[in-house]
């Protein structure tokens, strides 16, 4: 393929605050395209794919309302503070039954993520069903997962997790990180039996949760054990289940072998 000029970034008045294409989605756009391009697909053939894809969806795409997942992640951190930090958890370290308001309170948890966040758009997400648990007046997690499908916000988190799984594989892909790769790994396997999967599952998440559960706890203990003044990075630590269509190896036919019928 014939180099190119790399392309200019877009002047500040192309991009409209209006846009639908936030910094995640566009991380996403620009990383796909990176990848397939250092796998040699030509840019200008990817170019033309996504927009034959777009023309497609044309007729049926209906502009869903924008949320912002911001406040979804710091609806999760809520939950992290309250299963971690000891003025929010009994002697057996278990979190214990907030008000919605006050001193010590759902609403102090959410404060202390970032105060310049809308505190009521935070505590809509841990009041969806499922999250907590009435007890009186006051409110216990019922895990320490906060998941909410089937939302606007939804679709939000799935572009952020897609931009993190890029982002660490084209920064595993470059020999200038050769020495500080990034945690990846994948285990496959082509012939799983489907009547296998749900057992499997429940196995992953049994395992996997109290993994992750663990982990965060670490990463909130080493946030609040940091020096002043020291630099910081946000962190994610993610495990993924996917299905996919294997490409298998065609078995070749044995060849018959003709035995020599014995002369009488």
């Amino acid at each position: 393929m014939a180099a190119t000029d790399p392309p200019t970034a877009a002047p500040a008045s192309a991009l409209e605050p209006s846009s639908t294409l936030d910094a995640s989605s566009r991380e996403v756009l620009g990383s796909v395209v990176r990848v397939l391009a250092a796998n040699g697909c030509d840019p200008r053939e990817i170019a033309t794919e996504v927009e034959k894809d777009c023309r497609r969806m044309a007729a049926s795409w209906a502009p869903p309302a924008p949320k912002s997942v911001s406040t979804l992640n710091a609806a999760g951190h809520v939950l992290t503070l309250w299963f971690s930090e000891p003025a929010y958890t009994d002697a057996r370290g278990r979190p214990r039954p907030l008000p919605l308001r006050g001193e010590r309170s759902l609403e102090a948890l959410a404060l202390q993520w970032d105060a310049s966040f809308d505190v009521e758009e935070v505590l809509s997400h841990l009041l969806r069903p499922g999250v907590l648990r009435r007890q009186g007046s006051r409110y216990v997690p019922r895990r320490r997962v906060l998941f909410t499908p089937g939302s606007g916000t939804h679709h939000s988190r799935v572009v952020e997790r897609v931009a993190a799984m890029l982002r660490t594989m084209e920064h595993n892909s470059d020999p200038k990180h050769a020495l500080s790769r990034w945690y990846e790994r994948v285990a496959l396997n082509n012939r799983f039996p489907v009547s296998q999967r749900t057992q499997f599952d429940q196995r992953l998440q049994e395992v996997f949760d109290a993994m992750l559960f663990r982990f965060d706890a670490e990463m909130h203990q080493k946030e609040r054990r940091r020096k002043r003044g020291e630099p910081t990075v946000g962190l994610q630590l993610g495990v993924i289940l996917s299905e996919f269509e294997p490409s298998l190896p065609e078995r070749r036919a044995k060849p018959r072998r003709h035995i020599k019928k014995k002369s009488p």
